[in-house]
């Protein structure tokens, strides 16, 4: 299967790496062949509303205006399982900034356009963060009653 997507990348100069998770590279091969625009590449099984823990964390970061690498990394993930499209995220991102998007990584300029870290995390396919390494990081408790 791997083989043959990669083979249909290349027929449609879709730029692909091994990192490239296969649900990432059909929805560029279908952004490439058709004018349908994908939002995300996670497929409706996989989609799990965000976490109140996370939804904690970036009402504590908004109200802070700052967050740290590891706390976006748990914030995107968490959101884009959720299956937030381009303009919730850039929303997020820019109410914890506070701050027009550039090129962060996190949001740009444009509200439609992912940043740079989103396609990446998109692009591999990560899952969000587990309970058990929320807790390790300090945003969830044993209590918390989250999945």
């Amino acid at each position: 299967m791997r083989n043959f997507v990669e083979f249909v990348c290349d027929k449609y100069d879709v730029e692909h790496t091994v990192s490239n998770g296969v649900d990432y590279l059909l929805n560029k091969i279908e952004e490439a062949t058709s004018s349908i625009t994908a939002s995300t590449c996670i497929g409706n099984e996989y989609i799990k509303p965000p976490r109140k823990c996370v939804i904690k964390l970036i009402e504590r970061n908004i109200e802070r205006g700052h967050s740290g690498h590891e706390e976006n990394n748990i914030i995107a993930t968490e959101i884009i399982n959720a299956g937030y499209r381009n303009k919730d995220i850039h929303f997020i991102f820019e109410s914890i900034y506070n701050e027009a998007g550039a090129d962060w990584g996190w949001y740009t300029s444009n509200p439609n356009t992912a940043g740079r870290q989103i396609e990446q995390i998109r692009s591999k396919a990560l899952n969000r963060y587990s309970k058990d390494k929320l807790i390790q990081i300090g945003v969830c408790t044993e209590k918390c009653g989250c999945p």
